[in-house]
């Protein structure tokens, strides 16, 4: 119990993990184009409460409903130390599954 203890701590201390947030406004005089539209990134037309995956990047965007504003949520940053490492991203899967994690060989 003493060692699974230590190894959480030493876990908690080092291994360390951070997202980020974001709110984009609509492109002025885009409203007949969707509920939320930005020509910006790729984003373009979004209907009210829908969530989709920015196209290249492990990025969430929700269109927030009645306020045509865009909110996008990242992976952020992730830090390992030795013997564990970073993993890469992977575009394959959905938000936060994309994102980068940290892999530790078994104890």
């Amino acid at each position: 119990m003493k060692a699974y203890f230590v190894f959480l701590i030493v876990a908690v201390t080092f291994l360390h993990v951070e997202g980020w947030v974001a709110i984009t406004p609509s492109d002025k005089g885009t409203e007949h184009l969707g509920d939320c539209y930005s020509s910006d990134k790729g984003i373009g037309s979004m209907k009210f409460g829908e969530k989709k995956q920015q196209e290249g990047h492990c990025v969430q965007l929700t269109c927030s409903s009645g306020t045509r504003y865009i909110h996008e949520a990242g992976c952020g940053s992730v830090g390992a130390e030795p013997p564990c490492v970073v993993t890469s991203e992977d575009l394959s899967k959905p938000y936060p599954d994309c994102c980068p994690g940290i892999s530790c060989p078994d104890a």
